[in-house]
């Protein structure tokens, strides 16, 4: 059996019209930039590593060798989303993402981000221009479908603290703040494990 080497992740920088490209190909919503790449590549998909033990071992009859583990679910409102969730390059379209998701997660209460801002800046709004006028450089973007409007021209760690208030205001349990937490930093969270 060949050995294959493994590779520590590497960031790829593309331009615009070669990540629409990728984009365009992805088969599943959590279609992941390098399953797309190996898929056009003809690159085999990779095995884990725990499988692979557990395929060799099993083949070679050893005993006390465990099979791959089972995935565990989350069980917190946000888990079905953030579980599902597309890939985003970018910190600010999973906020957007997260923002959204609460807001399905609590549609009566959602306004309530209303109270949220900063010492002059409006986080949230019901208009594009209520938070330009709140500070320079605001870069306000719809939550997609909910008629509210963000600033999302803050540092990944100011949206994280953003999230985590919105999260409080709306009463939502700790995990699912750290899960929401995670998907912001890192992306979709990968299956956890036993």
């Amino acid at each position: 059996m060949p050995r294959t080497r493994r590779y520590p992740s590497k960031m790829v920088f593309l331009e615009e019209d070669v990540y629409w490209y990728l984009l365009s190909r992805a088969t599943a919503f959590e279609d992941e930039p390098s399953a797309i790449l190996r898929r056009l590549l003809r690159i085999g998909a990779r095995e884990s590593r725990v499988a692979r033990v557990a395929r060799v071992a099993g083949a070679a009859g050893v005993a006390g060798v465990a099979s791959p583990r089972k995935r565990v679910e989350h069980r917190h409102e946000l888990a079905a989303a953030i579980g599902g969730a597309p890939w985003y390059p970018f910190d600010v379209q999973r906020y957007l993402f997260l923002l959204r998701c609460i807001r399905d997660a609590r549609p009566k209460d959602f306004g309530r981000v209303l109270q949220v801002g900063g010492k002059s800046r409006r986080y949230f709004a019901k208009s594009a221009r209520e938070i330009e006028a709140s500070g320079n450089a605001t870069h306000p973007q719809a939550i997609a479908g909910t008629g509210y409007w963000t600033l999302t021209n803050l540092p990944t760690r100011d949206k994280e603290r953003v999230l985590r208030n919105v999260m409080t205001i709306l009463d939502f349990e700790e995990e699912a703040m750290l899960a929401a937490r995670e998907y912001l930093l890192r992306g979709r969270i990968p299956a956890a494990t036993l």
